[in-house]
């Protein structure tokens, strides 16, 4: 008996050191004859409040070969996969509801999660999306809806989540001047137009979508046009207020979306083969050229991310590297970390940068390769990695009201809030409700003091920098 105990242990702590540090698969999409949970997953996965992940196929779904066009689903951190959604062809073909979701999705204020298909919608020309985590699904916007297609067309980058509440993206195409649009859209789908894009002064082609700076400015990149083959780095006010802030010496085009590191710099990736860093004033610099060897190369949708140890970490197909390609790690000035590469079993050629759980794990998403349940090769892999880094920490860029009686309910603004156990008004707990990673809502305890709001999480504690004053 004490033989059978030692033997479990054993390979207990053998299969615990194996898989650190090891590419993990959790979900195989599974594809016989038909690919009934989708396939190809080209989206970055993300956490939503309720501390699952979500995320998109491109093709494949429920149904009939030729007349699904991708799905939407749930999985755990453990790895247990739920189908919420295929999109499905209507009874005379079209897809009515959208088609192809390349994209990743976003959680907004109401909990409802948002998304964009490629194609699909009254003109085949795409829509923006909503859906429960239960699947009670709708369409909020088809594209080319207004005349001559001003709406734009064709979005392929993930919608972004505004301070303001409000979704924000871009449209590939389409347009007065068919070289795409820049919109936003609230959640009950009123659809504005921000700015049309000329191809000759603004550049065309935004792929990647937008991000929201510190400075409450959007900035993403357009691909050809001003410079002829080369992106154009941009930025747009929500107002609308649009502007070229640099061109982007380097061929090849920007697909995935830009990040801003804790240093106040831009980062982005050029489609194949390098990483870029700018400020938001437009001073750019090449950074580190992805050599195959160390950082793998081809990004493509990739973007990047910063993780809890400070540095950058994306994912390539690193077809010189191998051909399945490497999860990689720089630090913010260009140096060489490290890499995990994938095999077919856990999945390869990624497309999205990996997101970094609440617990601290990575959790991401390969259109190609990976096992299902039945131990054949799938069409897509969703994994995890446990790189040894702690739970990211908690930041507080806002709240709002700064004072009120008990009772109140004041929006706390920050990020990294999935995950948060504990909400302080100076020493007392308050009852909150985490929206999504950015937002979530704090009732004013009975004995609140006046002084910082708190706020934990696994990865530590943070205070705002704006004080709460309790009234009575």
């Amino acid at each position: 008996m004490k033989d059978v105990v030692l033997r479990v242990l054993f390979l207990s702590i053998l299969s615990s050191i194996s898989t650190y540090g090891q590419i993990k698969s959790l979900f195989g999409f599974p594809c016989a004859s038909v690919c009934p949970d989708g396939s190809s997953p080209m989206g970055t996965l993300m956490q939503a409040s309720d501390g699952n992940f979500y995320g998109t196929a491109a093709e494949g779904g429920n149904g009939l070969l030729n007349r699904v066009g991708g799905t939407i689903f749930r999985i755990t951190p453990s790895g247990n996969f739920t189908l919420l959604f295929t999109f499905v062809a209507d009874h005379d073909g079209e897809f009515s509801k959208g088609s192809q979701p390349i994209a990743g999705l976003v959680e907004g204020n109401d909990g409802f999660l948002y998304g964009t298909t490629v194609t699909g919608g009254k003109d085949n020309s795409g829509v923006i999306f909503k859906i429960g985590k239960t699947g009670a699904f709708s369409v909020l916007h088809s594209f080319c809806s207004l005349p001559g297609c001003a709406d734009g067309s064709s979005p392929f980058g993930t919608l972004a989540l505004g301070d303001d509440g409000l979704l924000y993206g871009t449209a590939s195409s389409g347009g007065a001047g068919r070289a795409g649009t820049i919109f936003t859209i609230s959640s009950n789908g009123v659809f504005t137009v921000l700015r049309t894009l000329n191809a000759f002064t603004d550049g065309s082609q935004p792929f990647g979508g937008l991000m929201q700076a510190s400075d409450g400015n959007f900035y993403g990149a357009t691909n050809t046009g001003v410079n002829n083959l080369a992106a154009n780095l941009v930025r747009v006010t929500p107002a609308g207020d649009f502007g070229v802030i640099a061109p982007l010496p380097f061929l090849g085009n920007v697909q995935g979306q830009l990040m801003q590191a804790s240093n106040g710099l831009l980062y982005g990736d050029i489609q194949y083969d390098s990483i870029f860093t700018s400020t938001i004033g437009g001073d750019v610099q090449d950074l580190v050229l992805l050599s195959g060897r160390q950082d793998g190369n081809s990004a493509l949708l990739s973007g990047i991310i910063q993780a809890s140890d400070g540095n950058l970490w994306g994912t390539s197909s690193g077809q010189s590297f191998g051909p399945y390609g490497v999860i990689y790690a720089i630090t913010p000035s260009g140096k060489f970390v490290k890499n995990y590469a994938f095999s077919c079993s856990v999945g390869g050629s990624a497309m999205s940068a990996p997101v970094q759980g609440s617990d601290g794990k990575f959790y991401g998403a390969t259109p190609s390769c990976g096992t299902d349940a039945m131990g054949h090769r799938a069409f897509g892999s969703l994994y995890s990695l446990d790189a040894g880094l702690r739970p990211p920490k908690p930041s507080i860029a806002a709240v709002s009201p700064s004072k009120g009686p008990p009772g109140t309910q004041v929006v706390v603004r920050g990020d990294h809030l999935i995950g948060t156990s504990v909400v302080a008004f100076g020493d007392v707990p308050a009852q909150f409700q985490v929206l999504n990673r950015k937002f979530m809502v704090a009732v004013v305890p009975d004995a609140a003091q006046k002084g910082f709001i708190s706020v934990t999480n696994f990865g530590g504690a943070v205070k705002s920098k704006q004080t709460f004053t309790p009234e009575q």
